[in-house]
């Protein structure tokens, strides 16, 4: 439950916090007031969290160092760092950490009412990836939310995880004080599960209808883990390092990633795109016809041998054959059976060069 902090005790806009100058209200926690502030040297905006000045909560005190602490002990990406952490002249604690930009699960799923199977992947690869390095490190969230989670951008993970104020070390906190069994990292593997459900049906996780009855359209491998992940039994709920390898391999076998600006990209476009001037070359030339003339020069036939010579042209000479291009006059007219011819002869078919042509072409025509 949130704690409705009054206004009197809050921070007025350009109050200074060791080097940070405070700008605005972003949320009210449980243990204090989150505003979001700036470096009065460096180019950083910060989150920075102020116990609530209340002397009944006294107590909370060191649950926010407990939290700045819990925070410096992780390195990860989807985790908030911690920049430092100080007392205020009435002794309040305060903790200035880096501020995640971005939209809360919540807000998703209440604007939309459900996310996209892709969004709910991602949710579940990035959140179990976060989870499984708190849990080697030997931390329990303890509250993980659908407010808890942002959806980020500009960030090497869509989402984030914030809010670690009631997160416990089982290494520090819990040895010889709390029975074994009463906390268990699957409990923050089911409170996930819960949110990936109500993110990809619209619906409470219920124990008594699967995720694949709310949503048969999802892929299986999906439905499955979010199902095992809210199992009332802990030892049938997979682990957070679990969760994070089934999900990286659901979103690998239907090709989401890598990124989800790319999701609706058709699958049928090629590689190289629809543009003709990036088809990719063809390696083989088409074959050239035994009457094609390349750079003034007849290119020989590429028939074998033994087959007959072509009846248009005259016969290509065997030292000819062995080379490429032939040092021949190209052909290139071919006079008419019918154009007269010299008297006391049939009329030929005369071959005529260039050289012929240019002469006859060139000479003046006799007036009539």
């Amino acid at each position: 439950m949130t704690t409705q902090t009054p206004p009197a005790d809050r921070l007025a806009p350009g109050a200074r916090i060791g080097d940070y100058i405070i700008q605005t209200v972003l949320r009210i926690e449980d243990t204090g007031v989150v505003y979001e502030a700036t470096h009065n040297i460096l180019p950083r905006r910060a989150a920075i969290k102020v116990m609530h000045r209340d002397p009944w909560l006294r107590e909370m005190a060191v649950q926010i160092i407990r939290e700045a602490c819990v925070l410096e002990g992780l390195d990860h990406p989807g985790i908030p760092r911690v920049f430092e952490c100080g007392e205020l002249p009435d002794r309040s604690p305060w903790i200035a950490m880096e501020r995640l930009d971005g939209v809360t699960i919540a807000e998703a799923v209440g604007a939309s009412s459900t996310l996209s199977v892709p969004e709910v992947i991602y949710l579940l690869r990035d959140a179990g990836e976060i989870l499984a390095s708190a849990h080697r490190a030997g931390v329990i969230h303890r509250m993980v939310t659908a407010s808890n989670l942002v959806r980020t951008s500009g960030r090497k993970f869509a989402f984030a995880l914030r809010n670690w104020s009631d997160a416990y070390n089982l290494e520090v906190e819990l040895e010889g004080n709390v029975p074994a069994g009463l906390v268990d990292e699957r409990d923050d593997v089911h409170a996930l599960g819960t949110i990936a459900y109500r993110a990809l049906t619209g619906e409470l996780a219920s124990a008594q209808e699967s995720c694949a009855g709310r949503r048969p359209s999802a892929p299986f491998e999906l439905t499955q883990l979010i199902d095992q992940m809210i199992a009332p039994d802990r030892d049938h709920r997979p682990t957070a390092a679990q969760v994070w390898e089934r999900a990286t391999a659901t979103a690998q076998a239907i090709e989401l990633i890598p990124a989800l600006s790319q999701i609706d990209k058709p699958r049928w476009t090629p590689a190289y795109g629809l543009s003709p001037d990036r088809m990719p070359k063809k390696t083989q030339p088409p074959p050239m016809s035994s009457t094609m003339t390349v750079s003034g020069a007849v290119a020989a036939p590429a028939a074998p041998e033994s087959s007959p010579a072509s009846k248009s042209g005259p016969t290509t000479a065997p030292s000819a054959a062995r080379s490429s291009v032939t040092k021949a006059p190209p052909i290139i007219e071919r006079l008419p059976a019918d154009r007269p011819a010299a008297s006391g002869t049939e009329p030929p078919a005369v071959a005529r060069t260039q050289s012929e042509l240019e002469v006859r072409f060139n000479k003046p025509r006799s007036s009539s």
